[in-house]
């Protein structure tokens, strides 16, 4: 007898534009019970942050323009 299967996480998307840039948000911006904030830069460009990771409930937030931008790159090397 096969055991049932379990869901281990859920995966939610969400493409949005924002008019404010997300670097200028600070960590006190985030309204959460998570402990967790980070937010990630590749060299000096600002991509994104991660919220929650080592807890229950956790969400990233990236610079979509750049996932494109860099994607677009790759495929002429």
């Amino acid at each position: 007898m096969a055991a049932d299967p379990i869901v281990s996480r859920i995966d939610v998307t969400v493409d949005f534009g924002s008019a404010v840039g997300m670097d200028g948000w600070s960590r006190s911006c985030w309204i959460t019970r998570a402990e967790y904030k980070q937010n990630h830069s590749v060299g000096e460009r600002f991509s994104g942050w991660s919220i929650g990771l080592r807890g229950p409930v956790a969400f990233r937030l990236y610079d979509k323009t750049r996932e494109i931008e860099k994607s677009k790159e790759s495929a002429y090397v």
